[in-house]
């Protein structure tokens, strides 16, 4: 994953990293709220707290208007 007039480095290893320690974290918050008896905001299941976090990642960077790609190349044209 690129970013347009950034560094032509591959970010997405970074943010997966992010999101899936988001997505533990969150795990780990959803399970101590319910062994104290009460309603967790958050999801017991890894995968959808996985792509919960890649939701928010994405709709963050979409905010500070960083488009994504896929390839390099496809930026430099």
């Amino acid at each position: 994953m690129f970013f347009e007039n950034e560094l032509p480095m591959n970010h997405e290893p970074s943010l997966d990293y992010m999101a899936k320690e988001w997505a533990s974290d969150n795990v780990e918050e959803a399970k101590a709220e319910e062994a104290r008896g009460f309603q967790s905001r958050y999801s017991t299941c890894f995968d959808y707290e996985y792509e919960m976090s890649w939701s928010a990642l994405e709709s963050e960077l979409e905010f500070e208007g960083l488009k994504m790609t896929t390839e390099w190349k496809e930026i430099t044209q």
